[in-house]
């Protein structure tokens, strides 16, 4: 994953039961699309996609990440400040509602 930097179509990380840092993905840098994390039993955080451009993103989901405490990054602070379609956020850790 250390070498991906855009994804020209749908970004999905769903139904991980044993993922637990994304890292990996820390220079992935546009989506052009839907960008998705959804039902990751074990994610606690969403560092690793601190340099996505958060106009790549056109709709975000996060939701059913129950260990999910911190999803203060860069990219997904800025595109909750002016989101390019819809947002769906819920059932994460209390705090990331």
């Amino acid at each position: 994953m250390e070498n991906l930097t855009s994804v020209g179509g749908e970004f999905w990380i769903y139904n991980n039961g044993l993922l637990t840092d994304l890292t990996p993905f820390e220079n992935l840098t546009s989506v052009d699309s839907n960008f998705f994390i959804i039902n990751n039993a074990l994610l606690s955080n969403l560092f690793g996609f601190e340099n996505i451009d958060p106009y790549s993103i056109n709709n975000l989901a996060i939701y059913g990440n129950p260990f999910l405490t911190d999803c203060d990054v860069q990219s997904i602070c800025e595109y909750l400040l002016e989101p390019g379609g819809t947002t769906e956020i819920h059932d994460n850790a209390h705090g990331v509602q």
